[in-house]
């Protein structure tokens, strides 16, 4: 699976008592969660790294969603 290929990319992630489903496909970003408040604050965060030169997101999380050598590239 990867991403490049615009192949469905899902995930649950657990903090705490916080569900979170994510749903990437081609240039698609969906996430739901518990406490829809959060939704919004992880969209906002990813909107804004993605504009940086440098963006702050993990370094596996590319790998986890089945992006292979991954390059920035601007929106």
């Amino acid at each position: 699976m990867d991403i490049k290929d615009f192949e469905l990319v899902e995930f649950y992630i657990t903090l705490g008592e916080e569900g979170i489903n994510i749903t990437i496909q081609g240039n698609v970003f969906s996430v739901s969660t518990t406490k829809k408040g959060l939704e919004d604050e992880i969209i906002s965060k990813i909107e804004l790294e993605a504009k940086k030169r440098h963006p702050r997101i993990c370094f596996k999380f590319y790998q986890r969603v089945g992006i292979h050598n991954y390059e920035y590239q601007a929106l």
